[in-house]
């Protein structure tokens, strides 16, 4: 029920209707607050909802006769020498209670100058009395049908969150405090967007993010889920299609204002639509997930329109693209894992799937020198060694021809990439394979890679925005290097596939 449409007014009608047999209002019938089982008759769903607000007055009256420290024990006291009672008393709240109690809820009805008689009071001032009454259980009413709302939210908050994709984290204690701080600090950015390599767990970490989110209490309204990811790569090594994105700008306008409720804005274009989103996302402060936002186009279109309706709300990305050419994006790339965070990761997964397993640290050093720390390629040389054996997983590690596994996963990070890239973007990123594993400064990548400053600048920006350069900042002056993973990906065949 509304908490602006429960008024003392309404309780008053529905008290003096149900002791009077007249026909009583049906609006208290919708407060959250009391629990009807299923099938309840109407008129068993009205003497419920009596008997609760009887409790509910009684239990206020005891509670200020107590603080009065008046008898409250004493076997079937007459009506009529507990009113007495409390009126000769100078507390208001006392006399207000058990003026609301004794005209409405005595076996017999009582008229309100019969009842203001006996407790010594002029009729005025007793229906005084019994209006103040009324606002206060109006009070208490209202105070438990929020109580209650506020539960029935926080179980359906975060519903659009899909189901958690991993079983045990490893590595993300700083990262989810950090991106917390950020999301839930009151000036906190308006836009965060976490960014990486395709499999270095930029869902999950959202994910988790949330459901830490979700166990705190916040000001956020609710949190909504849109995913616009075009594909998922199983631990099968299998490229599945997603069933269902919001790719566009018009695609996440349409499910945005699905997902808040906003059904009569089905119908209009784009621009209508999240001029009719804008002020909700204003008046009751939204977490908005965008997950897998992927496409320069999708960015260009998609991130300065969400901004401009932003409001009080905030906006979490995923992608493989940065957004940190938007000013009021705060970005987070996520780091790999270390290397004993992956040999925990491998570990896990594949005792998790049933079978005792530990990773000796020569083996594991490497698979972390060939994949780094890629949650998504360390899960699939896990379900390798579950699937087939140890031996076989490090053998199709070590070939430069990739397996099936392998094969697959280079293709869900790299093959759109590949295509994007310009030519000398092709050409820099093939020279960095000669890059130090710490990293190179970028006069020497630059002279390394033959060519010209100009286009050095524009191809290196490129490689940057695609996530596929990661930055050492352990030196003095930063280094440049590319991710394992990557340079494994360029030493293979594959790109000759791609480029026929």
């Amino acid at each position: 029920m509304e908490l602006e449409k429960l008024t003392p007014k309404l309780l008053e009608s529905y008290l003096h209707a149900f002791r009077v047999g007249a026909e009583k209002p049906g609006e208290l019938l919708d407060l959250h607050c009391i629990e009807y089982q299923a099938g309840t008759g109407m008129q068993e769903r009205h003497f419920q909802l009596f008997d609760w607000l009887e409790r509910l007055v009684l239990e206020q009256l005891t509670l200020h006769r107590q603080s009065q420290s008046l008898d409250t024990h004493s076997p079937n006291p007459s009506w009529r020498s507990a009113l007495r009672q409390d009126f000769q008393n100078s507390t208001v709240m006392l006399q207000a209670w058990s003026a609301l109690y004794h005209r409405y809820f005595l076996r017999e009805v009582q008229a309100v100058d019969e009842l203001s008689q006996v407790a010594g009071y002029d009729p005025r001032q007793f229906r005084r009395r019994l209006e103040t009454g009324l606002k206060e259980l109006c009070a208490q009413v209202q105070r438990r049908e929020m109580q209650a709302h506020q539960r029935d939210k926080r179980a359906s908050l975060g519903a659009s969150i899909p189901a958690p994709e991993y079983a045990e984290l490893f590595g993300v204690t700083a990262a989810k405090e950090q991106l917390q701080n950020w999301l839930c600090a009151a000036d906190g950015p308006r836009m965060v967007s976490i960014e990486g390599l395709g499999g270095i767990g930029k869902t999950t970490l959202a994910q988790a993010v949330l459901q830490d989110v979700l166990q705190k209490d916040n000001a956020f309204h609710d949190i909504l889920w849109i995913s616009a990811r075009q594909e998922s790569l199983t631990l099968r090594g299998e490229i599945e299609q997603a069933a269902h994105s919001a790719r566009t700008l018009q695609e996440i306008a349409s499910e945005l204002a699905q997902k808040l409720g906003l059904t009569h804005l089905t119908g209009l274009d784009t621009t209508e639509k999240l001029k009719g989103i804008q002020p909700l996302l204003n008046l009751h402060p939204h977490l908005v997930v965008i997950d897998n936002l992927e496409t320069a186009q999708e960015v260009r279109a998609i991130v300065p329109a969400l901004r401009k309706i932003a409001g009080q709300s905030r906006f979490l990305f995923t992608s493989r693209r940065t957004l940190g050419a938007y000013p009021y994006v705060q970005v987070f790339s996520v780091p790999e894992l270390s290397a004993e965070d992956s040999r925990r990761l491998i570990e896990s997964e594949v005792r998790r799937r049933g079978k005792p397993y530990t990773l000796e640290a020569e083996k594991a050093s490497l698979i972390y020198e060939t994949v780094g720390g890629l949650p998504l390629a360390l899960k699939l040389i896990a379900a390798q060694i579950y699937d087939l054996s140890e031996e076989y997983a490090l053998k199709r590690l070590s070939q430069v021809s990739p397996g099936r596994s392998a094969r697959a996963l280079y293709t869900y990070i790299y093959k759109q990439t590949w295509r994007s890239l310009m030519e000398t973007s092709r050409q820099l990123l093939l020279s960095m394979l000669l890059v130090s594993p710490s990293g190179d400064s970028l006069e020497w990548i630059q002279t390394n890679s033959g060519l010209s400053a100009e286009d050095f600048e524009g191809a290196f920006a490129q490689l940057l925005d695609f996530s596929l350069v990661e930055t050492n900042r352990t030196q003095v002056s930063n280094g440049y290097h590319l991710h394992r993973i990557t340079q494994a990906f360029l030493k293979t065949n594959i790109l000759q596939e791609w480029d026929l």
